[in-house]
Order: C-alpha cells, then structure tokens, then sequence
C-alpha cells in the first residue's frame, strides 16, 4: 500500500523533471539542426554542448532541493507519515538518477539534429 502511494505521488514530480528534459531536447535538436544545415558543424558541437551544460545545471537546481526536502515534498504531496520513512529515500534514489534521464533525453535531440 505505502510503495503504491508513494510511486503515484512521486510520478508527478518527476513528470515535471522529464517535460523539462524533453522541451530542452526539442530546443536543442532545433538549434543543432539549424547550425548543421547552415554547414557549421563546430558551431552545432557547441551547440550540443552548451545544452548538455544547461539540463545539468537546470537539473542541479531541482535536484539538490528535491533530495534535501524529499520527506517534506512527499508530506506537501499527502503521503501519510508511515509512507514518508520509506518513500523519502525511494525519492531520493529516483531523483538522483534523474540527471541521467535527461541527459538521455537530451542526447537523443542532439543526434536527431
């Protein structure tokens, strides 16, 4: 019952992270499509990079906060108070890992630009 709970309401949270991770993918397969039609390859490398800088830095300022206030954001989210013990560290696991989703995410609009 509690990892029910707990998977559901940390599910929008992450939601939030991933649309982040997929708008800044499309942007970013735009500008590098843009910079290779115009026959600039240097310029879409740094493109991609500058990208890949920007979701790590975004990711930072959600995540740090995420993983520190975990048992309070799953409080705000109406988790009861046997399902915080346990769901805070599942919460802090995913959220860890979310750098890695997005920079799945944003890798993939590279290529595809």
């Amino acid at each position: 019952n509690h990892a029910i709970q707990i998977v559901g309401l940390t599910e929008s949270l992450f939601a939030i992270i991933y649309s982040i991770a997929i708008g800044i993918s499309i942007a970013t397969t735009a500008i590098v499509a843009r910079r290779i039609g115009e026959k600039e390859a240097t310029e879409a490398a740094k493109s991609g990079v500058q990208a890949i800088v920007i979701a790590i830095l975004i990711n930072l300022l959600i995540s740090i906060p995420g993983f520190i206030y975990a048992k309070e954001i799953l409080q705000l989210m109406g988790a009861s108070a046997s399902s915080i013990v346990y769901g805070a560290i599942y919460t802090r696991i995913m959220i860890a890992g979310s750098v890695v989703v997005m920079l799945i995410f944003l890798i993939n609009g590279i290529f595809r630009g």
